[in-house]
């Protein structure tokens, strides 16, 4: 295998998602911005004699941060970020080499990062990809209707903060104060403060409830 080639073959026809309606990523913008990984090979099979071994015939990982956060702190993919690999392999056509799954990866990447995924798109000032960039924005924005349902969804979120805020600052725990707290915290939840969501975020026990929060966020960015 030489250093052109990537370890592992994603299977054909797994690119359900047209690349037209894909943002056109910079890899090396998502390498420095910690979102993406490209590093050396390594033996990844728990089963294998040698696991966790790096590998002699050349090649490379593509790992994203959801890889890293979800993995083992003693698994392969821990040790794997330790040795960058060069990303020269990767670029031709990149966004066509990922499978709807690790595209997908690097959305959940970035939005855990903060990061508008516009950021992160190769440079192209030409009025088409702007046009093409804008309807994409529109079309992938959730409607009013999932927004208020999204609202309606993290409410039950909102006394938790409260709490914390009354313990914070010595206040009483009264129903007078927890209930102006939580109008107060409601309306800097519609109008999409940072601090609360990420706190929100922190707090979400289920994967419904964090999709909600990713609702609310998109939309009133």
């Amino acid at each position: 295998m030489n250093s052109q080639e990537r370890v592992y073959n994603y299977e054909e026809g797994r690119n359900t998602v047209p690349m037209d309606n894909r943002y056109a990523f910079d890899l090396d913008k998502l390498v420095n911005a910690g979102v993406v990984f490209v590093t050396l090979a390594m033996d990844g099979d728990p089963q294998s004699p040698t696991y966790k071994e790096w590998l002699d015939e050349g090649g490379s990982h593509l790992l994203t941060l959801m890889n890293v956060l979800k993995s083992s702190e003693n698994g392969w993919i821990r040790k794997a970020i330790t040795k960058r690999s060069d990303t020269s392999g990767w670029k031709n056509n990149f966004v066509e080499k990922l499978y709807d799954g690790k595209y997908n990866q690097i959305l959940w990447s970035l939005e855990k990062l903060g990061i508008d995924p516009n950021d992160m798109v190769i440079e192209d000032n030409s009025l088409q990809e702007s046009i093409r960039r804008i309807l994409r924005e529109e079309l992938n924005k959730p409607s009013e209707k999932e927004f208020e349902e999204a609202i309606n969804d993290v409410k039950v979120i909102i006394p938790l903060i409260s709490h914390r805020i009354l313990h914070d600052k010595n206040m009483e725990h009264n129903e007078e104060n927890i209930t102006k707290l939580n109008k107060i915290l409601l309306k800097k939840v519609k109008e999409g403060d940072n601090d609360i969501l990420d706190e929100m975020w922190e707090l979400a026990g289920s994967a419904l409830m964090k999709n909600a929060i990713n609702i609310i966020t998109f939309y009133t960015k």
